[in-house]
């Protein structure tokens, strides 16, 4: 089947599409792959890239990293780190620069936010060790009680930059509609990028209408 573009990047109606070009990638069948096989075809896939509003270039393929950091659902503990990391490099190493985390990745308490430390971290090493260009990291606002002004949206992208180690995010996204006071979150994520805290904003898990 054809790999296509995941559609996350969902805007408010009336706003500007956050991606400003689409594409389906091809089939990739044995025949039809170029030279070097299923994997050349993937890192040719993960390089080409689209632009999303606000001028940031990511690879039509990205890589989420709810499972770093997340113990409830992943079981993961922080012997898992160096193998996460490596995880990280080869996803970089593959041609694909778009991370996806989320404040919820990693639990409740002392672990909330932690697959945002770990994304953070990892970037940074990859960098210091590889001499590679950063990622275009992408988090998450949880809609979750009480949590329903556009003060909560800049307060929590606050903390996610501190635990990313950012001053500005790359991508702040609503992790799920907010339905009722989806204005008022929406109105957040405008005053968040009129701050610089963010370079671009989006939704996750919205339908397309």
């Amino acid at each position: 089947a054809a790999l296509q573009e995941a559609s996350c990047f969902a805007t408010p109606p009336g706003a500007a599409p956050l991606v400003q070009r689409s594409a389906v990638l091809a089939p990739i069948s044995p025949r039809g792959a170029p030279r070097g096989g299923l994997a050349a075809a993937t890192r040719m896939a993960a390089e080409d890239r689209i632009t999303l509003a606000g001028g940031l270039e990511v690879s039509k393929l990205g890589i989420g990293a709810w499972s770093w950091g997340d113990s409830l659902f992943w079981g993961y503990d922080k012997d898992m780190e160096e193998d996460a990391y490596l995880a990280y490099k080869a996803t970089r190493e593959a041609g694909i620069n778009l991370i996806d985390t989320a404040e919820v990745y990693g639990g409740v308490g002392k672990d909330w936010g932690l697959s945002e430390k770990l994304c953070g971290k990892f970037d940074k090493r990859y960098k210091d060790e590889e001499k590679g260009e950063g990622a275009v990291i992408a988090s998450k606002f949880a809609v979750i009680p009480p949590r329903f002004g556009r003060e909560a949206v800049v307060k929590a992208v606050k903390k996610s930059n501190e635990r990313l180690g950012v001053d500005c995010m790359d991508l702040y996204q609503l992790h799920w509609p907010g339905f009722l006071v989806d204005a008022a979150l929406w109105d957040g994520l405008a005053d968040a990028a009129d701050l610089g805290l963010v370079k671009s904003v989006g939704v996750s898990n919205y339908s397309a209408k």
